[in-house]
């Protein structure tokens, strides 16, 4: 699939603005984002191909996933790489135009650039979905 193909394809499966955040991204029971699913294949491979740009505290959970893009991406990313348990593996800030792959991944959430730092989030850490780990 080319740019051009990629960004008809993101045309046609705009995701409505009006769509509120469905689930609450917890770290030591604190809520630490709100954010939107991406579960089934559509959902995945559009991602964040359709949203307007992530504010911050607004998140997109794709799962599975251990490999994100941002090809047709105006701006940056930061994104989170989570194990089974809700452990994160790995941490970075994504450019545009560029991918990412994280071996042992199950869920990646995908923030507003500045996220990462503004929450502290680092490796090591485990967050949960509503008090549940992100299995």
């Amino acid at each position: 699939m080319n740019l051009s193909s990629l960004r008809q394809f993101t045309a046609r499966t705009r995701v409505s603005t009006t769509i509120s955040p469905q689930i609450r991204v917890l770290r030591d029971g604190q809520q630490i984002l709100k954010a939107y699913q991406a579960s089934n294949f559509v959902q995945r491979l559009r991602g964040l191909h359709g949203f307007p740009e992530l504010k911050g505290g607004q998140a997109l959970l794709i799962r599975p996933c251990r490999s994100v893009h941002t090809l047709a991406m105006a701006y940056p990313i930061d994104v989170a790489y989570l194990d089974r348990r809700g452990i994160v593996l790995k941490v970075l800030t994504l450019v545009p135009r560029r991918g990412s792959v994280c071996r042992g991944a199950h869920t990646v959430v995908e923030m507003a650039q500045g996220s990462i730092q503004s929450l502290s989030l680092e490796a090591g850490q485990t967050l949960s979905m509503d008090g549940e780990t992100l299995t």
